[in-house]
């Protein structure tokens, strides 16, 4: 729609991304839990779900930058980007206890902070989009937020993978 496009290659072009964008989204969550890093294989049930609501999150918060940069509302990316922050910060919640003892999100300082800061962005940043009601500038700060709380949650997850790698005590309990 910002880029105005043809009608007919806008309707292919979503029908598209439609029928892949969710294989995509979920592709990477998929990839890391295949892998002998406990934190990750531990978390196989969740990462998927994870990676697709960050995705949703980043895609629709920096849409509704974009949208609002361009002076066109766009309510829809709005509701995608709160979706998908609420979905990932009670979808990290879930894996986070799920973990236990091999939840390197708590025990590593790195992995804590980006976690924390990326549940405050993503929630901080959907409340906005929804009292902002469409305005630009809620629509530009919520929007940066939501993306923001997204990469920090993607970062997390790196950084606790690589923590639970590096302890000798998650790599025997997750081999045994």
């Amino acid at each position: 729609d910002l880029l105005h496009i043809a009608p007919r290659i806008r309707r292919v072009s979503t029908i598209v991304a439609g029928l892949i964008g969710p294989g995509i989204a979920t592709y990477t969550g998929v990839l890391v839990a295949d892998t002998a890093t406990p934190a990750w294989h531990e978390a196989q049930r969740e990462l998927p779900v994870l990676f697709a609501a960050s995705a949703a999150a980043s895609a629709g918060g920096t849409t509704a930058v974009l949208a609002a940069l361009s002076g066109r509302p766009e309510p829809s990316s709005v509701r995608i980007g709160v979706a998908g922050a609420i979905t990932e910060v009670v979808t990290s919640a879930v894996m986070r206890r799920r973990l236990g003892d091999l939840d390197t999100y708590a025990s590593d300082p790195s992995a804590r902070r980006l976690d924390r800061s990326s549940r405050v962005l993503s929630l901080a940043g959907a409340g906005v989009l929804v009292a902002g009601r469409g305005r630009r500038s809620t629509s530009i700060v919520g929007g940066l937020a939501v993306a923001a709380g997204s990469v920090c949650e993607r970062l997390a997850v790196l950084r606790a993978g690589t923590a639970s790698a590096n302890d000798p005590r998650s790599v025997l309990r997750t081999a045994s």
